[in-house]
């Protein structure tokens, strides 16, 4: 049997680095950096974004 847990967590300016930006976690990626501060800049704004976690198990 396979089961499922879904979580869903909220990106903040404190966790964004843990959980990459639009699919994208490298740092050194061109546009990384700039999409970071937008996000922080903006979270102030009321800007939120989630970010979901599907993670699979197999039961015997």
């Amino acid at each position: 049997m396979i089961t499922q847990e879904i979580k869903v967590i909220d990106i903040t300016p404190g966790n964004i680095l843990n959980y990459g930006v639009c699919g994208y976690k490298n740092v050194k990626k061109e546009g990384y950096p700039e999409k970071v501060s937008w996000i922080e800049q903006n979270y102030s704004k009321g800007l939120r974004m989630r970010f979901t976690n599907i993670m699979s198990s197999i039961l015997k």
